[in-house]
């Protein structure tokens, strides 16, 4: 699933900031931070990946074999100097 992030990254001008998972507690989440200059950047994403049919077949994909069971949005700010 990572080469597809990374893939939808370059497709559509995002910057994968890294993948996490849980060391202690849930098995079952995992997190993908991308990131983007505004908020408009990260409109023209979404809009990129769903009209790009590999992107496409990447999410499919991923919900047939069921390894995205949620998928939540979060914005959040970079508060390092």
């Amino acid at each position: 699933m990572g080469l597809a992030v990374g893939f939808a990254c370059q497709l559509a001008s995002g910057r994968l900031l890294g993948y996490w998972l849980p060391w202690e507690g849930t098995n079952h989440e995992a997190w993908c931070l991308v990131g983007f200059d505004t908020l408009a950047d990260y409109e023209a994403y979404r809009a990129r990946l769903k009209a790009d049919p590999k992107a496409r077949a990447h999410f499919e994909f991923a919900q047939r074999q069921r390894f995205i069971l949620r998928e939540w949005r979060t914005f959040c700010e970079d508060v390092q100097p």
